[in-house]
Formats: structure tokens, C-alpha cells, sequence
């Protein structure tokens, strides 16, 4: 056996006498055809052609899996592409596509602006889109079941019978959106801003709502059954029709707030210091019934906070 031949004895040796990486896969596969020569002498024509054309099978995809980081890097830059150059065109703009990719392979969404954009019916279940901004979007049916919208300013978007159930919607902004026929149930929605929203037939059920402002909003034909609105601002809307069982409204406001025919309202789980001073159209009893519930009626807002705050100490 000679030199040249010994050295090959060791895919080690072999591999430390390689200066550039890019050689190491070629060296590699003249390595285990070395290797194997001896075996493949002993064969016949055909049996030669047969493994050799195993080998190269396994030889490209070695090749195809090496380059796949590569081929995604160039998919999301052509996407980012995509949204980047259809931003403030009308028409969705190859866009829907193009977020969607994104979204399938878990890229962040973080502070995207897709603002006043066209995107009916997009799919971004499980999207990451926190600080991304949707003010005046349509997103028609679009799919944002468990999405992350934290902060998110969704002011003025057209979100008619979308699904938002289980998104994260913390400090979401939402002012003058509008949000028919939408399903937000089991949605974490802390602090979340919905003034002057639309809200007819929305479905709110088991929604965390603390804290949520919805003053000057219409909340029509709507479920809030088992959510929790502990001190949501809902003065000055109107509530007409809305299911109410099994709710949380402990220090809610609802100063001036119309509440005409609203459903359930005897299975009220908690309305604890709610303040329903000025109230409009509420079913006969309710008022009575809600001040025997521990609800108050104060005109100012000093006032009561002062008597949420004595309350809360004396729980703590």
C-alpha cells in the first residue's frame, strides 16, 4: 500500500489535511468511495451502477438539508420584501401571503406596521405581533385565535367577525374599532381601550376585561357571560340585549350607561361597589336589586374611588 493510500486510512487525518470547509463535504464522499472501492471490485457492472446511484441520492440530499437554512433566510427576506414595499398602497399587495409564510415559520411580527392594509380573512393563529401596528386595517374574518397583540394599536380596524378568542390583548388599543359579530371569548384583554368601539353581537365570554375601557361604546346582542370587568369603565355606553350571567362587575362604572333589556342580570356572579349612578333604561329592579348586591350609586368619581380604596384596605 503506498503514501497516498495510507493517509486515507483515517477520515480524521483525512479531514485535518482540509484547508477550506466548503471542500470538507467532497472530500468526504471521495473518502467513503476509497473506502468502499475494495467491495465494489468484487461486484459486477450493474450492481456498480445500482450503489452508485444510492450514493448519489444520499448525496443530494446531504446537499438539500446543508442549503435548507439558507433558502429559508432568502424566503423571509423576500417577504419582508413584500410588505415592506406594499406599505401605504392599497389592496393586500401580495401581503396575506407574504405575512402568512412568516407567521407559519414562528417569525416575529413585533412592531410591524401594517397599517390601513388589506387583509380579509388572513390566518395568523399563534401570531406574534406585539406593538404591531393595524390602526385602520380590514381584517375581515381574519384568523387571530391566541395571537399575541400586546399593545398593539388596532384603533379604527374593521375586524367584523373575526376570531380573537384567546388572544393576549393587554393595553391593546382598540378605540373606534370595529368589532361585529367578533369572538374574543377567553381573550386577555387587561387595560385594553375599546371607546367609541362597535360591538354588536361580540362575544366576550370568559374574557379577562379588568380595567378595560369601554366608554361611548355600543355593546349590542352581546355575551359577556362569565367575564371579569373588575373596575372597567363602561360609562356612558349602550347596552342593549347583552347576556350577563355568571359576569364580574365589581367597581365597575356605569355612570349614565343605558342598559335596557339586558339578559340575566339576576345571575350576576359579583357588581361590588359598581357605581350605577345616572343609569338609563335598566329592567325593572335592577337598580334595587344591584344596591343590595353592594353596588352604589356616587356622582363623583373622587368620591367613590375614595370608598374602592377604604374597601380594598380593609380586604387586605
Amino acid at each position: 500500500m503506498g503514501k497516498a493510500e495510507k493517509s486515507k486510512e483515517s477520515w480524521g487525518e483525512s479531514r485535518k489535511a482540509i484547508k477550506r470547509n466548503w471542500h470538507v463535504p467532497i472530500v468526504f464522499v471521495e473518502w467513503i468511495c476509497w473506502r468502499i472501492s475494495p467491495f465494489l471490485g468484487q461486484l459486477d457492472f450493474l450492481k456498480v451502477l445500482e450503489y452508485c446511484s444510492r450514493l448519489a441520492v444520499l448525496i443530494a440530499i446531504f446537499f438539500y438539508f446543508g442549503e435548507s437554512d439558507g433558502r429559508r433566510k432568502a424566503k423571509h427576506y423576500q417577504a419582508w420584501q413584500v410588505i415592506n414595499s406594499a406599505q401605504g398602497k392599497p389592496g393586500s399587495g401580495g401581503r396575506i401571503d407574504a405575512i402568512q409564510d412568516l407567521n407559519q415559520d414562528r417569525v416575529s411580527l413585533r412592531n410591524v406596521d401594517l397599517s390601513n392594509s388589506h387583509l380579509p380573512e388572513i390566518n395568523l393563529k399563534n401570531g406574534w405581533l406585539p406593538g404591531a401596528n393595524l390602526s385602520g386595517t380590514n381584517l375581515f374574518r381574519a384568523n387571530l385565535v391566541e395571537a399575541q397583540l400586546e399593545r398593539a394599536d388596532l384603533s379604527g380596524a374593521s375586524l367584523l367577525r373575526a376570531n380573537l378568542s384567546g388572544a393576549f390583548m393587554n393595553s391593546t388599543n382598540l378605540v373606534g374599532a370595529q368589532l361585529e359579530h367578533a369572538d374574543l371569548s377567553g381573550a386577555y384583554m387587561y387595560r385594553a381601550n375599546l371607546t367609541n368601539s362597535s360591538l354588536y353581537g361580540t362575544d366576550f365570554s370568559g374574557a379577562d376585561m379588568a380595567y378595560v375601557i369601554l366608554e361611548g361604546a355600543s355593546l349590542r346582542e352581546a355575551s359577556v357571560r362569565k367575564a371579569d370587568l373588575y373596575r372597567a369603565n363602561l360609562s356612558n355606553m349602550y347596552i342593549f340585549e347583552t347576556d350577563f350571567a355568571k359576569t364580574s362587575i365589581d367597581e365597575v362604572d356605569l355612570r349614565m350607561t343605558h342598559l335596557e333589556d339586558i339578559k340575566n342580570w339576576r345571575e350576576i356572579k359579583s357588581i361590588r361597589l359598581a357605581n350605577i349612578h345616572g343609569i338609563k333604561d335598566a329592567p325593572e329592579g335592577f337598580v334595587e336589586w344591584a344596591l343590595e348586591q353592594g353596588a352604589v350609586r356616587i356622582e363623583d368619581s373622587s368620591e367613590w374611588k375614595k370608598l374602592c380604596e377604604k374597601q380594598e384596605a380593609r380586604r387586605l
